[in-house]
Formats: structure tokens, C-alpha cells, sequence
């Protein structure tokens, strides 16, 4: 599977489709070990349709674009959206509650307009494709 630098990608519009995938903790979860191998290793860790088992979908809605900082790309956004989903804090935005979920964390996934990030160690992320592929098991 092949990976991008998150700036490739380019907006159509003044808002962005969110949702944030957690990689599951719970121990009894059939993706456990997988999602901690994930969380270990992302960067070795290429991200595909069988790993899906690994997540749980957290959280999502409509991010305005006009309150990024800077200039408007994927990777300023990203991170601004690392940032505001770190917890102790509500997002009524996303739907994100700081003292319902836990922070979005290495291994995780922040899916923006269809396209899958995998949170990445030093805050950094990594296109790991369609959202939608990721969840039917289909081939990119």
C-alpha cells in the first residue's frame, strides 16, 4: 500500500467532512492486539482493509475552514484538528466530548472528506487511503 504526504490532498468547498476512528483498547475487542501493534509501530505499519477490525469509529461532523490558521491545506488542518481533539475539552463541531472519549492518539485515524490519516508518532500523519475501502475490505 503506498502512502502520501498529507499535502496532496486540495478542498472543494469552505468545510470539511471529520470523523475520528479510535484504535480499540479494550482488551476483549477481536482487534485488540492488532490495533496495538498499530499504535507500537505505525510507521512500519501499513494500514489496509484487514485491519479494519482494529477500530472503532469515535466521533465526527463538519469542520468550518475558515478557523484554520494559516493557510488552508491538509496538514495544517490535521493538526489543527490533533490539537482540538486532546481531552478535557468539548468540540460541540465535531461531536467530541474531552470527559467521553479519550484523545485522539498515534494509531488512530482522522478521515477527511472520504480520505484516511493515520495518526503518526511527533504529531505527524500519513494518507493511508479511502475511507470507504478501508471499511468494505476492497482493494485501493
Amino acid at each position: 500500500m503506498n502512502s502520501s504526504k498529507p499535502s496532496s490532498f486540495s478542498f472543494d468547498g469552505d468545510s470539511a467532512e471529520v470523523e475520528v476512528y479510535y484504535t480499540t483498547y479494550d482488551t476483549d475487542h477481536e482487534g485488540f492486539e492488532l490495533a496495538r501493534e498499530i499504535r507500537y509501530a505505525p510507521a512500519t505499519h501499513n494500514i489496509g482493509p484487514e485491519d479494519w477490525i482494529a477500530y472503532d469509529f469515535g466521533f465526527g461532523g463538519t469542520v468550518d475552514l475558515s478557523d484554520l490558521p494559516g493557510e488552508c491545506s491538509i496538514g495544517v488542518l490535521l493538526s489543527y484538528l490533533y490539537a482540538r481533539l486532546q481531552g478535557g475539552r468539548s468540540d460541540d463541531e465535531l461531536g467530541y466530548d474531552g470527559t467521553e472519549h479519550r484523545s485522539v492518539s498515534i494509531g488512530d485515524l482522522i478521515v477527511v472528506d472520504g480520505s484516511a490519516y493515520l495518526v503518526d508518532k511527533g504529531h505527524s500523519f500519513r494518507h493511508v487511503g479511502k475511507i470507504d475501502n478501508l471499511r468494505s475490505g476492497s482493494a485501493k
